[in-house]
């Protein structure tokens, strides 16, 4: 499967719901809000959602790695239960002062595109398990596998997120890696936060949804649509058959100028936010 070209066709309903409910959440916190503030929240929901014990998000230079292969960070955001303990070893190992590495790392940073999503296993073997990395970092503090993703907001930031396991936890699935990926490839607009001051020239142009000029017949089954519903679900809750739910929905694609319902939640969030 080609990662870096997902899209939210054929994803799972309470999957969409559920990355919906998070958009939604963040779109709340006020857009003058501390940035830390919505990638805090972002990252806790994708740890509820995903699974795991703790999660960073961090700003990097991808241009600039030091001699150990290390994109040293400009700012970090975590989330998790953590005891003083692991904290102070994470602390030390996110900024490079352990010197030791996840060999994981490098061959990320050397992905391209504008969102990479990866897990331990799909760039590291069981090598890793005998890595200085593993056994000096993460025996200690109890962390097992790790689920990555590399993305650039529309305001040109670039981050690295991991989200981490307890040693004894079951690996990252393919279903985790697609929800991270999905997330980033449509909502990286939700990791900054706007400048109450900002300019035409210092934002991309955001598509809005123009849903007062739909027809009133329209609007209930979008509403159910970025509520998560699938067809069939909108068609029992609306009291419409499924057959006319589909013909509403290709209306609504149309009319919107999307293709897909990954496209739709990408209007969504973009309208929501301005």
């Amino acid at each position: 499967m080609n990662h870096n070209a997902m899209s939210m066709t054929s994803f799972a309903e309470s999957d969409v719901a559920a990355l919906l409910r998070i958009a939604g959440e963040v779109n709340e916190i006020a857009p003058t809000a501390d940035v830390h503030a919505r990638r805090t929240h972002i990252l806790q929901r994708l740890l509820a959602l995903i699974g795991g014990c703790w999660a960073v998000c961090s700003e990097i230079d991808r241009s600039y790695l030091n001699d150990n292969g290390w994109a040293v960070p400009q700012s970090i955001t975590c989330a998790g239960q953590l005891t003083s303990y692991q904290q102070d070893i994470i602390g030390r190992y996110v900024t490079g002062k352990l010197g030791e590495v996840d060999p994981s790392i490098p061959p990320l940073l050397k992905r391209r595109g504008p969102v990479v999503t990866v897990r331990r296993v799909d760039v590291v073997d069981r090598s890793w398990y005998r890595s200085d990395h593993f056994n000096l970092v993460r025996r200690p503090i109890g962390f097992g596998e790790s689920l990555y993703g590399l993305l650039t907001t529309p305001d040109g930031r670039r981050l690295k997120l991991s989200l981490h396991r307890e040693m004894n936890d079951a690996p990252f699935t393919e279903r985790h890696l697609r929800l991270l990926h999905v997330f980033n490839e449509n909502l990286a607009s939700l990791y900054v936060a706007p400048a109450p001051t900002a300019t035409a020239a210092q934002w991309p142009a955001r598509p809005q949804l123009h849903t007062d000029a739909l027809p009133g017949r329209l609007r209930p089954v979008l509403q159910r649509l970025l509520a998560g519903d699938g067809e069939k679900q909108a068609a029992i809750k609306l009291g419409l058959s499924p057959h006319t739910v589909h013909e509403y929905t290709k209306i609504l694609y149309r009319t919107l100028g999307v293709n897909s319902r990954g496209e739709l939640l990408a209007r969504f969030v973009d309208a929501a936010a301005v």
